[in-house]
């Protein structure tokens, strides 16, 4: 595996647990606005970066079944740009 494709996996990985974070703060009735649109706005970024090397994760075997939230994400990007 290159670089490139381990680079692309691990920031993947990372964005999949702020996407679970976000889930999780989401479903507390005590999480402050302020706090959910950090970590929103810190998702968001993380899947602007996922979406530009969308290529290589796919040309990598990248285990994208472990990373629902992100494959979710991704496809949900996808669509609205229909």
């Amino acid at each position: 595996m290159n670089r490139e494709n381990l680079l692309c996996q691990q920031f993947s990985y990372f964005t999949e647990c702020n996407l679970a974070t976000l889930e999780e703060l989401k479903s507390l009735k005590s999480t402050s606005k302020c706090k959910l649109e950090r970590q929103q706005s810190i998702c968001d970024g993380m899947i602007a970066v996922c979406k530009e090397f969308y290529t290589t994760l796919k040309n990598s075997n990248h285990p994208g079944h472990n990373l629902p939230r992100l494959r979710d994400a991704l496809r949900e990007e996808s669509e609205d740009k229909e």
